[in-house]
């Protein structure tokens, strides 16, 4: 893993108990960055679901039956943007045209407040789609 990667599992809170990770029940950990030292593009996300240059992607522990994963990227402003998704099945996919849904998103987040929105994402998702139930 790179130095980019490694900083915003750094201002996630890292890999511990006190990260934003641990306290949305995330596992499987991705990451992906560029290869050279030039600036991302911007993320965007269309029918054949996200695309970023530099981010960590996790699966958080999210309503039964669906998949959710929370994403991180870093955009060209050199700031963040957090975004909760429900993947959807293939089923879903070709039914409604698009890979995931999301449902939560923040934009321009600076990293002293990124563990902060990302616990904030998952919160709020619990609330809105799971109607406050957190799985076991």
């Amino acid at each position: 893993m790179n130095w980019r990667c490694q900083t915003i599992i750094d201002q996630l809170g890292g890999l511990g108990l006190r990260g934003a990770i641990c306290y949305t029940g995330g596992q499987q950990v991705t990451y992906k960055d560029r290869s050279d030292e030039m600036t991302p593009d911007p993320s965007r996300i269309d029918g054949d679901g996200v695309h970023f240059d530099t981010g960590i992607m996790w699966k958080v522990n999210g309503k039964r039956s669906q998949t959710w994963k929370e994403l991180v990227t870093l955009e060209p402003s050199d700031t963040y943007t957090v975004r909760l998704l429900k993947i959807n099945t293939p089923q879903q996919w070709a039914k409604t045209g698009q890979a995931c849904e999301v449902l939560y998103e923040a934009n321009d987040v600076y990293c002293d407040m990124l563990q902060a929105i990302a616990e904030e994402a998952y919160d709020t998702a619990i609330k809105e789609h799971n109607d406050g139930w957190i799985p076991l």
